[in-house]
């Protein structure tokens, strides 16, 4: 009994040693954040990394973290309440930082919320600085409110955002950390209801589907919603603008279905879209200019093809060609129909070529059917980025 605990020990031991070869422990990165004044600041927010689940942590009562990474470079991002948002690129195993921050200007303001409506709990300021300038503050009984920590100069965008109620835009303002800028009354809005109703070709809901709506006048505003059981995607305080919805079908080889919902306010919104069975298209480039191919050489030379059936509607799929230097292209989530009017664009490095043409995609019985585009004829100079 004892000699089968033992062999069972060595063996985890072996296992662990062979796991830690095969992922390193991750290295420490840590330093000093100080104010202006080369005071230590406590409580300070740092988190590292920028498109995967960030490592977080906090600065000790002296001011000091660490961090550990496994990147050999990422970047690091440093946020304390009335101050400036940081970031720096910091390589692995740098022990010794020393981060001054500065402190942020300063805005507030009083919000006015509609007869019968409560005031929110908090408000969100957006503006253009480091990590999208997501600003956020606790409301006051009376509305009040003060959110610091601003970058200094003129912003060139300025939003407020509160939960329940429609986005606003307010402009550019000066942002000066000597002088708060005072925002005024705030009268907020409930905005209007918007649904997406999202159905397949039997015109059944379709559950799941993701959808992305966004308001052409203002950017930075836009709502990320699914469908429930009912094929609904409801987003209940959008902007009274022209709304622009991308639809993608709850198959990750969908393409985006494009559609416009009208403006108009106070009253709602609603529009249906069709989903069917993603279509692959499947083609070969063919070069008809000068000397060797531009994708020769390549890997995964980037194909798109936009199709558009009226002004207020398209459709857009990407893929790009399979293999080094391969001729051959898949865009894969393509929609069926009579396109009118379709762009395929061909981007290799700064360079691109557009190309348009007529497009029949018949319908498919199941999802993932293969259509052949046949021959990509590309010929025209390539315009350049």
């Amino acid at each position: 009994m004892k000699r089968g605990t033992f062999l069972l020990l060595a063996l985890a031991c072996l296992s662990s040693v062979a796991h830690a070869e095969d992922h390193p422990l991750p290295v420490a990165v840590g330093g000093i954040i100080v104010d202006e004044q080369g005071h230590p600041l406590p409580g300070v927010r740092v988190y590292a990394g920028l498109y995967e689940a960030p490592n977080s942590t906090h600065t000790a009562s002296d001011g000091t973290f660490t961090l550990r990474l496994r990147a050999a470079t990422i970047p690091l991002y440093i946020q304390h309440n009335g101050y400036v948002a940081y970031e720096q690129d910091v390589a692995r195993g740098t022990l010794d930082l020393r981060i001054t921050m500065r402190i942020g200007g300063r805005v507030h303001g009083r919000l006015e919320v509609p007869a019968g409506s409560k005031l929110p709990a908090t408000v969100k300021l957006l503006t253009d600085d480091v990590r999208g300038g997501r600003h956020i503050a606790t409301v006051a009984w009376d509305g009040r409110f003060m959110i610091g920590g601003f970058a200094q100069g003129k912003s060139r965008f300025l939003g407020i955002w509160a939960p329940g109620f429609m986005p606003m835009r307010l402009g550019a303002v000066a942002l000066d950390p000597a002088k708060p800028c005072d925002l005024g009354r705030v009268k907020l809005s409930l905005g209007r209801r918007a649904t997406v109703r999202v159905r397949d070709q039997a015109g059944k809901p379709v559950k799941g589907a993701r959808v992305r709506l966004n308001s052409t006048r203002w950017s930075g505003f836009s709502w990320d919603v699914t469908t429930d059981a009912t094929g609904d995607a409801v987003v209940p305080h959008a902007t009274e603008d022209l709304l622009r919805a991308a639809v993608h079908g709850p198959d990750s080889d969908s393409g985006a279905w494009l559609e416009m919902l009208p403006a108009g306010a106070g009253k709602p919104a609603n529009v249906t879209v069709v989903v069917e069975h993603p279509v692959t298209l499947h083609g070969t480039l063919v070069w008809k200019g000068e000397g060797e191919a531009p994708w020769a050489g390549k890997h995964g030379v980037s194909v798109s093809v936009t199709a558009h059936d009226d002004p207020t509607r398209s459709r857009s799929w990407r893929g790009q060609t399979i293999g080094n230097g391969s001729a051959e292209v898949s865009i894969r989530g393509a929609v069926p129909g009579d396109w009118k009017k379709v762009e395929i664009r061909v981007a290799v490095g700064k360079r691109w070529w557009t190309l348009q043409r007529e497009l029949r995609i018949p319908r498919g019985d199941k999802p993932r059917t293969v259509f052949e585009l046949s021959e990509i004829t590309v010929r025209t100079p390539p315009d350049e980025r």
